[in-house]
């Protein structure tokens, strides 16, 4: 019995069949990767939290300072934490151990903990990596622990965010910080969040629309009684 063979219109039809599929699945496809990545952010953002939590438990107290003050690429928050999320720091990498440099002069973080996800690439210069990743709250940390804060100060830890994603596109000074709304991203949610850590050690996304801001405002600490302790 003679073998019958796809005409081609036929051919043409199964093509386009798979076309239409293959246009339907890619949304739902593209979908569930960001998802992904917005949970991946936030458990990135809770275990640097906890991390920093830690921190402060063996430094009586005091929030990790936000750089060292001379040279803010080469000592952040982010290097004084990482032994207290389970990251080895070798002989290798350098600003304060949390970025190693590639063959092509870029840098990346030497744990995927310490970048977000959604930034769009793994690398970059040392200022990209600082500004848009992941920031410190200003209002609770300092260039050096003597002017730092202590979380066990705060009556309402839940409420205060203490980290969060961070884009400082444009600033005078390049350090890993949080000063208000305005440097939160909102790369998460369909372009339309954040996530945010808190003092408690909890972490919880926030809508851009819901985000707060202002000059006495409990979630930054802005200039509220008592050295931002209350």
């Amino acid at each position: 019995m003679k073998k019958r063979s796809f005409t081609l219109i036929e051919l043409l039809v199964v093509i386009a069949i798979i076309a239409i599929l293959a246009g339907m699945l890619l949304p739902a496809l593209n979908q569930a990767r960001n998802k992904a990545r917005d949970i991946n952010c936030l458990n990135n953002i809770k275990q640097l939290a906890l991390g920093t939590i830690q921190y402060t438990d063996a430094n009586n107290g005091i929030i990790p300072p936000h750089t060292s003050g001379g040279n803010p690429v080469d000592a952040t928050w982010l290097g004084l934490i990482a032994p207290y999320v389970g990251i080895n720091q070798s002989t290798e990498s350098n600003c304060n151990s949390w970025l190693t440099k590639n063959s092509n002069g870029t840098y990346q973080p030497i744990s995927k903990l310490m970048l977000c996800p959604a930034r769009g690439a793994a690398s970059g210069t040392k200022n990209e990596l600082l500004l848009d990743n992941y920031g410190i709250n200003f209002n609770m940390t300092y260039q050096d622990a003597e002017h730092s804060n202590t979380i066990k100060r705060l009556r309402r830890p839940s409420e205060r965010c203490l980290l969060g994603d961070n884009s400082r596109i444009t600033s005078s000074y390049n350090f890993p910080i949080l000063e208000g709304k305005s440097d939160l991203s909102t790369r998460h949610f369909n372009n339309a969040g954040s996530n945010i850590g808190y003092c408690d050690g909890h972490a919880s996304p926030l809508r851009k629309n819901d985000l707060p801001d202002g000059q006495h405002i409990y979630f930054w600490g802005r200039y509220a009684p008592g050295n931002y302790g209350e």
